[in-house]
C-alpha cells in the first residue's frame, strides 16, 4: 500500500469510526445514565492514553514550565473533556441528526472565537457563511418534530452546541497561547484529568448500582467510545494532519454528517425530515464558505 493510500485509508476510517460514536453512545445511553457513562468513557479512555503520554514524556527533552502545565490543564479539561461531557449529556436527550449536524458547525465557532480574539479577521465572504451556518442552526430548532421518546429537544440540541462551542474555544485558545504540547499529552490531561475529576460520581454509582444489570452491548459501546472515538481517532486524525493539509482533511469531516445520518436511519430507525436536510446543507455550505475563501 503507498502511502497516499495509506493516508486516506485512515482518514476514511477515522471519518466512519467518528461517525460509528453517535450510534454507540445512543445504543449504550439506552442503558447506562449519561453521568455514568462519562466515568467509564473517562477512565477506560485515560488508561488507554497512559503508554503513549508515557512516551512522549520520554521523549522530551525540555522541563514543563508552570505556564506550560496551566495551558494544557485548560486545554484538556475544557476542550477535551468538557467537550464530551457535553456530548454525552446532550445527545441523552436528542437525536443523531440534529447531533451531527451541529457539531458540524465547529469551523464556524472557531472563525468566531479567532475574530474575537483579534487573530483573524471576518471578511464578506466569511460572515455570509457565518450567516448561512446560524441560519441552519435556527432552522434546525424552528422545525424540530414533535416531541418523542427518542426525538430532539433543545436541551438536547444546547447539549451538544455547547460541547461544539467548548472544543471551537480550546482550539482558538491553542492558537493564541501556542502551547507546543502534542496531542498526546493535551488529550491524556483531558482524558485522566476528566476520570479524576468524575471520580465522586463514580464513587456514587458503586454503592446504588448493580453494574451486572448492563448488557454486553453496552459496555461495548463505552469502550469503543474510549478505544475508538476518544483515543484511535485523535492519533489517526494528528497523524493524518502531518502528511496532508488541514484543508484537505477538512474535506473529510463534511462527510461526517451524511455518514452519521445514514447510520442513524439504517440502524437506530431516525426519520430524515426536510428541514434537517435543508438545515445540515446550509451549514456545510457556511463551513466550505469560511473555509475554502479569504
Amino acid at each position: 500500500m503507498n502511502q497516499a493510500v495509506q493516508i486516506y485509508f485512515f482518514a476514511a476510517l477515522m471519518v466512519l469510526l467518528w461517525s460509528g460514536n453517535y450510534i454507540i453512545a445512543k445504543v449504550a445511553l439506552r442503558e447506562f445514565p449519561p453521568l455514568l457513562l462519562l466515568v467509564f468513557r473517562s477512565l477506560f479512555s485515560g488508561l488507554l492514553m497512559l503508554p503513549f503520554l508515557v512516551k512522549e514524556l520520554r521523549k522530551r527533552t525540555t522541563r514543563f514550565t508552570t505556564r506550560d502545565i496551566l495551558i494544557y490543564t485548560v486545554i484538556g479539561i475544557f476542550g477535551v473533556f468538557g467537550n464530551q461531557c457535553f456530548f454525552v449529556l446532550g445527545i441523552s436527550r436528542t437525536n443523531v441528526t440534529h447531533s451531527s449536524v451541529i457539531i458540524a458547525t465547529g469551523p464556524i465557532w472557531v472563525l468566531l472565537f479567532t475574530w474575537l480574539m483579534g487573530m483573524e479577521k471576518i471578511t464578506r465572504i466569511k460572515l455570509a457563511g457565518l450567516s448561512l451556518s446560524i441560519t441552519g442552526v435556527i432552522i434546525l430548532q424552528l422545525f424540530r418534530a414533535a416531541p418523542s421518546a427518542n426525538g430532539p429537544t433543545l436541551a438536547g440540541d444546547a447539549g451538544i452546541l455547547m460541547a461544539a462551542l467548548l472544543f471551537a474555544a480550546m482550539t482558538a485558545f491553542s492558537k493564541r497561547y501556542n502551547p507546543g504540547a502534542s496531542s498526546i499529552i493535551v488529550n491524556s490531561i483531558g482524558y485522566i484529568g476528566g476520570a479524576i475529576l468524575f471520580l465522586p460520581v463514580g464513587a456514587w454509582y458503586w454503592g446504588r448500582t448493580d453494574f451486572h444489570q448492563f448488557s454486553a452491548a453496552a459496555w461495548g459501546g463505552v469502550f469503543y467510545m474510549a478505544a475508538f472515538s476518544s483515543v484511535a481517532c485523535y492519533l489517526i486524525y494528528y497523524w493524518v494532519l502531518e502528511r496532508i493539509s488541514a484543508s484537505r482533511i477538512a474535506a473529510f469531516s463534511y462527510l461526517q454528517p451524511f455518514c452519521a445520518t445514514l447510520m442513524a436511519v439504517y440502524a437506530l430507525g431516525e426519520q430524515l425530515t426536510v428541514p434537517a436536510i435543508v438545515s445540515g446543507l446550509a451549514i456545510l455550505a457556511g463551513v466550505v464558505l469560511t473555509e475554502r475563501f479569504e
